[in-house]
């Protein structure tokens, strides 16, 4: 396999390398051309201003009273909206075209506040400015481009995760996460075993089904089908229904299945609150280097293969935009991923350590039938639409399960065997 070509080969062999589409970086890692561009302006061209790509300060802690307080997600540049309003100020309020006159008047009504905007999911901070989300019809796959003056266009994407009760650590990936123990030696085992792992996955969808697949994606197969364990890449479905779906059934341990959520406190709140059915909005944006019209066309003609697009052709849109693959979020690949509208997002470390500052905004939704039955009323109520009929979060949905997580498929049977081939690394 090529896994075991590249890792037989020295530094200097690997830079000479190139498999299909793919060429191999000197620490040993398949990657496609489109994933390597860094746009370089000639100097004193004229060109829009790129975003800053830096840590995001995170969660921030919000005292409302003797005792009381709650968190919110800080984005980079938005530190602003946590503190006590500057009327010498004047901040940039971002609103798309598509916004109706009615939603224009109740988001200028809010601005005084945009903390409330940020907490109903209707609006981000980012880079000092607020930007106002559009109505829910001009999404395509919940993603979104923003056009502001003087700057590169901001891609968007919008994912919820769905978990059975509140989850400490909403963004933090599998392999990160404070149960796992994770710790320098620990992750350079991962690191090292996730990049043969990735190379197998990448040269057996090229070889089997001609499909080139990034960095995420590749990892996203990793993720879905726990073939190396816990990966740092975040699961996000843009399919609310999926997110329900996961926060009203848990998986079993003793009995290998998975089971309805139950709802056994009624009358303590406190109880109630950590048996609560949760889902979480998270807003990301999408870190690619913008390209000349036509070029990516140009690439993925003379390389002869299949480019997995983010918008897929059915919904209309260009099969392709112009601008390199996404290096920190993608739509993932398989059968499993796609059951489940999956998209992942990398760049997130331990204790929801953002170091790209992609992550734009976390919103919770919290549900449960006698303290919070309205919690969901922003995000469609208790009800959900999955395979072609309609459920109530006190429904039977568990055997939605075979539909959501469907059997491996052959190839991925043939990336499990490579990669127990190939990998040869101590299990973390």
């Amino acid at each position: 396999m090529w896994a075991e070509q590249i890792e037989r080969a020295t530094a200097d062999d690997r830079k000479r390398m190139g498999f299909g589409p793919f060429y191999v970086d000197p620490g040993g890692r398949l990657l496609l051309l489109l994933e390597s561009i860094i746009r370089s302006p000639k100097p004193g061209a004229r060109v829009p201003s790129t975003w800053p790509i830096d840590a995001a300060p995170g969660w921030v802690t919000i005292p409302i009273g003797p005792g009381w307080s709650f968190e919110d997600w800080c984005s980079l540049g938005s530190e602003w909206v946590f503190e006590s309003p500057d009327p010498t100020v004047r901040r940039v309020v971002i609103v798309p075209e598509t916004l109706s006159a009615e939603r224009k008047s109740y988001v200028e009504e809010r601005l005084d506040e945009p903390l409330e905007l940020l907490h109903s999911g209707e609006a981000f901070a980012f880079h000092g400015m607020l930007f106002i989300l559009p109505e829910i019809p001009p999404f395509v796959m919940n993603s979104f481009v923003f056009h502001p003056q003087g700057y590169e266009p901001l891609n968007v994407f919008v994912g919820y995760r769905g978990h059975t009760r509140p989850y400490s650590e909403v963004i933090t990936p599998g392999v990160y996460r404070a149960h796992n123990h994770p710790n320098d030696e620990s992750q350079a085992r991962y690191h090292n075993k996730a990049r043969i792992a990735r190379n197998v996955v990448k040269q057996l969808a090229f070889e089997r089904e001609n499909v080139c697949l990034s960095e995420v994606q590749a990892m996203g197969v990793l993720q879905h089908y726990g073939l190396i364990g816990p990966t740092d890449i975040l699961d996000l479905s843009y399919d609310l229904n999926v997110a329900k779906w996961f926060s009203l059934n848990s998986w079993d341990q003793t009995r290998t299945c998975w089971l309805p959520k139950k709802f056994a406190h009624h009358t303590d709140e406190g109880e109630a609150h950590d048996e609560s059915s949760v889902v979480y909005t998270v807003i990301a944006r999408l870190l690619s280097t913008p390209l000349p019209a036509g070029s990516l066309l140009e690439l993925a003609n003379r390389s002869g293969v299949t480019l997995l697009p983010l918008i897929p052709p059915s919904t209309g849109a260009p099969a392709l935009t112009d601008e390199s693959l996404p290096r920190n979020i993608s739509p993932l690949w398989s059968e499993r991923a796609s059951r489940q509208s999956g998209f992942g997002l990398r760049g997130v470390g331990p204790g929801e350590y953002d170091s790209w500052g992609s992550v734009l905004g976390i919103v919770e939704h919290r549900f449960h039938p006698t303290f919070w039955p309205n919690g969901w009323d922003r995000i469609g109520g208790p009800q959900l639409y999955l395979n072609g009929a309609q459920f109530s979060y006190n429904d039977d949905m568990s055997a939605l399960a075979d539909f959501i997580l469907p059997r491996e498929t052959q190839l991925i049977a043939q990336i499990r065997q490579g990669i127990a081939r190939v990998v040869k690394v101590d299990p973390i």
